[in-house]
């Protein structure tokens, strides 16, 4: 991971990287300090024919806490974001996504203050096929899996009315839905 190039970079105030390993790196130009994933990725708003929404509850170490969320996770070396929203969808639900209906929403930088990386929202529609256990504990990922707790599919009003109650926290969660409800404003 290369250090960032930043505008007021110089020989005096250089970039410096205080502490890396494969999937973030810290870096600082006196006074701040900031985090660079490895990797970009991607969060996907998914609904079925029915318009009901999945939502994964996710343990999530960081906050030490089972989210609700909508499927996300980072890109693979080389794979694009609209292929990472797949996939993570995918996996995280066990529903095959159609390609056809996937749509970019915006991107989301998750707290633009600490964190440089950011990740691109999109939706789709699922088919109605839904993988075997057997075929999902095939996945490369079944680590990631396992943090995966319960799924639900969530009419779009009552996932407004949990994040009213405060039961959805998760930013990028919260950000999509937002992109998507403005787009659906907008129809």
């Amino acid at each position: 991971m290369p250090p960032s190039s930043a505008p007021d970079a110089t020989p005096e105030n250089p970039v410096e990287t205080v502490y890396e390993n494969r999937w973030f790196a810290v870096r600082r130009r006196a006074p701040y300090h900031w985090i660079e994933q490895a990797h970009s990725g991607a969060v996907l708003l998914l609904q079925r024919a029915d318009q009901t929404i999945a939502l994964v509850r996710h343990y999530r170490v960081a906050a030490d806490a089972a989210l609700w969320e909508f499927p996300r996770g980072g890109a693979q070396a080389g794979e694009a974001l609209a292929d990472c929203a797949v996939r993570e969808g995918h996996e995280e639900t066990g529903y095959t996504v159609d390609r056809g209906t996937l749509r970019f929403l915006g991107s989301i930088y998750p707290d633009a203050g600490l964190i440089a990386t950011h990740v691109e929202a999109y939706t789709a529609r699922t088919t109605t096929l839904r993988l075997r256990a057997q075929q999902r504990a095939r996945n490369p990922d079944a680590v990631e899996r396992a943090a995966i707790q319960s799924l639900m599919w969530v009419p779009p009003d009552h996932l407004a009315a949990l994040i009213r109650q405060g039961e959805i926290r998760d930013g990028f969660t919260l950000a999509t839905w937002a992109l998507w409800s403005a787009t659906r404003a907008q129809r």
